[in-house]
This record gives C-alpha cells, sequence and structure tokens, in this order.
C-alpha cells in the first residue's frame, strides 16, 4: 500500500502531538544530579533579545553552569556534554568542557569512544 503525503503528514502531526503529552523529566530532577543546584542563564533585568529554550536545554545547560563553576571533571559531567552537544553540536564551550574532561580522566578508552561519538554527531549534522 502506497502513503500517500496526506497521511505521512497526518501521521508526524500526531506523533508530535503524542510526544508533547509525555511528561518529560528533567536532568535535574534525576537522582544522580541530585546534588547539583542548576545555574541559570543571566539574562540581566531587561534582556533586550530574550531566547527562549525549551526546558530540556536550558535544565541540562543550567547543570552544566554549576558543574564548570565547581570544577567537577567525571564521568556523569561526560554524559551531561553528551546530551547537551546532542541537543546543539555547535555549542564551542560544551566542547572545550568535554575536551578537559577527557584529558582529566586520561583513558584510552574514553578517548577511542570520543572518536566514535564524534562520528556520531557528525552523520547528524554534517555542516
Amino acid at each position: 500500500r502506497k502513503v500517500s503525503e496526506r497521511e505521512r503528514e497526518r501521521e508526524r502531526k500526531m506523533a508530535a502531538a503524542a510526544h508533547e503529552r509525555e511528561e518529560v523529566v528533567l536532568l535535574s530532577e534525576q537522582p544522580e544530579w541530585s546534588d547539583v543546584q542548576p545555574i541559570p542563564q543571566c539574562e540581566g533585568v531587561e534582556p533586550v533579545v530574550q531566547i527562549l529554550y525549551d526546558k530540556e536545554y536550558s535544565d541540562a545547560m543550567g547543570l552544566l553552569r554549576a558543574v564548570m563553576r565547581r570544577g567537577e571533571l567525571s564521568q556523569r559531567t561526560l554524559h551531561l556534554t553528551s546530551v547537551i552537544i546532542f541537543m546543539n553540536s555547535a555549542h564551542f564551550t560544551v566542547w572545550e568542557f568535554r575536551r578537559c574532561i577527557l584529558h582529566s580522566l586520561n583513558s584510552k578508552r574514553e578517548w577511542i569512544s570520543e572518536l566514535d561519538f564524534m562520528k556520531e554527531v557528525n552523520s547528524m549534522n554534517t555542516k
């Protein structure tokens, strides 16, 4: 059976609506992050142009600011950078922090895994 473009569009809309109804658990609400208080983006008193990030991205970036402030270089911060890079692969600060984490962990296995990670990110966003 050949699916029409109209049917495909209807299925996409239904999937998007179902996704919106799903309750998302933020990273900061997960037990492994209970010891970290996210630091919100400082927009100033009257921001000229406020960027409206989605909740998941804002939450992850709040955690990142907190762990960067306290200098935490660990497996969980490496995972956090992966999550953020999949949301925004052009965030150079996150890539640099990730490099510092990998250097601190000093694991050949992690560096080899990093090559696979970079291939995956590149395949998703080839620019």
